[in-house]
């Protein structure tokens, strides 16, 4: 099919998501690309009043025979994969200037950036996508076909994964051709030449993506980017010539590499849900001395998102993390003053708006190691007045008796508030 006719089928495909949303796509002036391919180009832009990432498709620079069919497809397999590793499709939009994927606002993975995160860093950022295409080829049965940094981006120091234009089952890429829309470092050694009986049997999901994956690895340890030994990480075994002979994903993720790694231990715990009471006193007994291991910036792009949910708080067992983050000095501080006021203060103040009884219970245990914190902060007597003290009297009605006692332990403390003068004596 000509052009024409392409740009009518990816028009049908984006008039079907446009009557889901009237929000309007617009490029703020003189805004430069983040990034330009064969493929897309993508810009920071607004999705009505929200801050999104549009990325922009030329269907006349895409050379295929069929390619009416590469966008819609693209665009039906970014919109059904649900994945916190995955790029997060908004909504999709036409224009004179071509076809517009918005998705999460995120910036390109690129070599600067690289160079200014630790290891650590990267390792939870390779540790993610090594997720992300676990659940493609476990969960789905597809492969991503297109692992490499220009598919990498990063959502609020988290590393997800787009690309998905290649994506697809091992059948599809042999059908489709889409492959030869790739670069020759992406292309995997069954791929290169005339396809042999071996090859075309081959119909293992996570085999190309292995390959690429282990090729980008092995660039970043080129540039010292990363280090670590020879038995951390099959390497060797993600590169073998051999499809069949490549570990998958889940023996990747078990690799000493990532179970080692204090970092990526502690993050990878964090963002485990639905854990029992056993499992979570098991590692209430070790976290602190993991936590304290971390640097400022690796709690606070990763872990303090995890921490600061109502989910983690109403966890047992957590009362020690939970009693240094709330403590605006403590003698081993795991956060800067800074983000002590502008993230946890503020999630203090919310989870008193919560009426759960496990949360409640947390908040009265530990009541007495943010009191003048938040008291003494600005805007302490409003927030005493007008949030702390009434929801206090409500749960005083309650007929919870042990609710009501814990209620008068913190009634009890009026008199330093009193001598605050932030309450009529």
């Amino acid at each position: 099919m000509g052009a024409a006719e392409s740009k009518q089928g990816i028009s049908g495909t984006a008039a079907a998501s446009e009557g889901s949303s009237k929000a309007k796509l617009t490029f703020p002036q003189n805004t430069q690309p983040l990034q330009v391919t064969t493929i897309y180009t993508l810009r920071d832009a607004y999705f009505g009043k929200r801050l999104v990432s549009a990325f922009t498709y030329d269907p006349s620079q895409l050379e295929l025979d069929n390619k009416q069919e590469f966008l819609p497809k693209a665009i039906k397999k970014l919109k059904t994969i649900r994945h916190p590793s995955v790029l997060r499709f908004i909504d999709c939009k036409t224009s004179s200037a071509g076809f517009h994927l918005i998705t999460e606002r995120v910036v390109p993975l690129t070599e600067e950036y690289l160079e200014e995160i630790s290891e650590d860093e990267i390792l939870v950022g390779l540790y993610d996508i090594m997720v992300a295409l676990h659940f493609l080829h476990s969960q789905c049965h597809i492969s991503h076909n297109n692992v490499k940094m220009g598919s990498i981006f990063v959502s609020n120091g988290r590393w997800v994964l787009g690309g998905m234009e290649f994506t697809g089952t091992v059948a599809e890429s042999k059908e489709t051709g889409l492959t030869s829309l790739l670069s020759q470092e992406l292309v995997p050694p069954e791929h290169q030449g005339k396809p042999t009986k071996t090859t075309q049997e081959v119909e293992l999901p996570h085999a190309v993506d292995v390959w690429q994956y282990g090729k980008f690895v092995e660039k970043l340890i080129q540039d010292g980017l990363l280090h670590f030994g020879t038995t951390a990480l099959p390497l060797d075994a993600m590169l073998q010539a051999d499809p069949k002979r490549r570990p998958t994903g889940d023996a990747i993720l078990e690799s000493d590499l990532f179970l080692r790694n204090n970092t990526v231990s502690v993050v990878r715990y964090c963002r485990l849900k639905g854990l029992d009471k056993l499992q979570n006193a098991e590692w209430s007994q070790s976290i602190m001395p993991k936590l304290q291991m971390l640097s400022p910036s690796i709690m606070e792009k990763f872990v303090l998102p995890q921490l600061l949910t109502q989910e983690f708080f109403a966890a047992e067992g957590f009362d020690i993390v939970y009693r240094t983050l709330f403590t605006p000095q403590p003698p081993r501080p795991l956060i800067s003053e800074e983000t002590y006021r502008t993230l946890v203060m503020p999630f203090m103040i919310k989870l008193w708006t919560y009426r759960q009884a496990d949360i409640r219970m947390t908040l009265f245990r530990l009541f007495e190691v943010y009191l003048k914190a938040v008291v003494l902060g600005e805007g302490g007597s409003e927030v005493l007045g007008q949030i702390i003290l009434p929801e206090d009297f409500r749960m005083l009605i309650q007929r919870c008796t042990w609710l009501r006692c814990l209620d008068w332990r913190l009634l009890s403390h009026t008199p330093f508030l009193s001598q605050l003068s932030l309450m009529p004596t």
